[in-house]
């Protein structure tokens, strides 16, 4: 994830019969380290 969007295209494989569709949340992934971009160019 990137923000409240997928980074990359995602693609459906299949329906999870093990699941619930209410069980599939974002608060299931991982969240990113955040950074500042500014501090990673300028080295400091």
């Amino acid at each position: 994830m990137e923000g409240a969007r997928f980074r990359h295209t995602t693609q459906f494989v299949r329906w999870r019969d093990d699941r619930d569709p209410a069980s599939c949340t974002y608060d299931q992934l991982e969240h990113p380290v955040r950074f500042d971009l500014a501090e990673v160019l300028t080295g400091g």
